[in-house]
């Protein structure tokens, strides 16, 4: 399985709200995943970030729908570089 694919199946637990699933990072295997949707607070439309808080990898999955139930940043927000760190993106 590819390394994307891997953290795509995290992104699915996070779409389907089963966070009862420990999300373990693909990468070093620590269980430290974070994620933070960002978008559009009128149509809930962003984008979800998915990083390890321990090894800096991640994801940015564009074009999605947030779900009423999570935290939303705008997209002009200025928190977005306090709560989103420089992680290294998995392509």
């Amino acid at each position: 399985m590819k390394k994307r694919d891997k953290w795509i199946k995290i992104e699915l637990n996070i779409l389907n709200s089963n966070k009862k699933n420990k999300l373990i990072c693909p990468e070093c295997g620590a269980n430290h995943i974070k994620y933070q949707y960002v978008g559009d607070e009128k149509t809930r439309i962003g984008y979800l970030a998915i990083w390890c808080a321990n090894c800096l990898q991640g994801i940015n999955i564009s074009r999605v729908r947030v779900p009423e139930n999570e935290n939303l940043v705008s997209f002009d927000s200025e928190k977005i570089s306090n709560i989103i760190p420089k992680f290294k993106l998995i392509r």
